[in-house]
């Protein structure tokens, strides 16, 4: 759907192509926002193939900057913290915490800033911690800002995710052990992995739920997909919920800062 903005001198059009991935068109430019991969937490979605003058991502997880390979055009892709230009468009990128626990869930998280047809717009990409004053300077006021729904490190309760009408495979996953349980269906949360058909290198963690059925077993939903867990599911822990089968947890102490990068293989032996 197109939504037609009159700027001073100029007019921009903004599209909205799924998730937080949106295209904007003015000044003679197109600019695409976080294109992503249909599987998984954006599965259901038409994979945002539109040709663009540049590409500008906000992290590498799968629905933020999946899609980074056969673009129309094979645009530029800014994925880094920084200034850059597009004449007449001046981009900028601010870098945030991407999740409520201090980057240590979901890592940094980059708000894009740019000026287009007369317009300020900002694009908050996944940011789901709170923006510090520093932050907040560098934004400005924009004319637009496009901000993500919910709140809390993108892993929402069930109650938050039910009301914000939105949320990724481990919101979902919530939502299901919830009404599971409030069925008397003993269930449990399992994060993994889960083997793609068109890649080997993982990005981001998978998540589904498990019921436990009288004469079967334990047996896996996946709520976001719509299937039932085989052999292209790789298990990594189980537990009551997210917090419980995390894949890191732990404790710092003192003022250091620290970075946590993380690359796996997900391939058929």
């Amino acid at each position: 759907m197109w939504q037609k903005a009159q700027a001073q001198s100029a007019s921009v059009r903004v599209q909205w192509l799924g998730h937080t991935c949106f295209v904007f068109e003015g000044d003679g430019r197109r600019i695409l926002v976080n294109p992503f991969r249909a599987i998984g937490c954006t599965a259901g979605y038409a994979v945002p193939a539109v040709a663009s003058d540049v590409v500008l991502i906000s992290s590498r997880l799968f629905d933020e900057g999946g899609t980074l390979e056969g673009l129309p055009g094979n645009p530029p892709i800014l994925a880094e913290r920084g200034e850059y230009e597009l004449p007449p468009v001046q981009m900028k990128s601010i870098e945030v915490d991407h999740d409520g626990d201090g980057g240590r869930r979901f890592g940094k998280n980059l708000i894009w800033r740019w000026r287009q047809g007369g317009l300020t717009f900002v694009h908050m990409g996944g940011a789901a911690a709170a923006i510090s004053v520093e932050a907040q300077i560098q934004l400005g006021r924009p004319d637009v800002m496009l901000v993500p729904v919910g709140g809390g490190p993108k892993a929402y309760d069930a109650e938050d995710a039910i009301a914000a009408g939105a949320g990724v495979c481990q919101d979902h996953t919530h939502i299901f052990l919830a009404c599971a349980r409030r069925m008397g269906v003993p269930a449990r949360y399992v994060s993994g992995y889960l083997m793609l058909d068109d890649r080997i290198a993982q990005e981001a963690m998978h998540a589904w739920a498990e019921g436990y059925i009288e004469g079967l077993g334990w047996v896996g939903f996946d709520v976001s997909n719509g299937i039932s867990p085989d052999t292209r599911y790789v298990r990594v822990a189980t537990g009551l919920d997210y917090h419980d089968a995390a894949p890191v947890s732990g404790r710092r102490i003192g003022g250091a800062g620290e970075k946590l990068e993380v690359a796996i293989d997900v391939t058929q032996q």
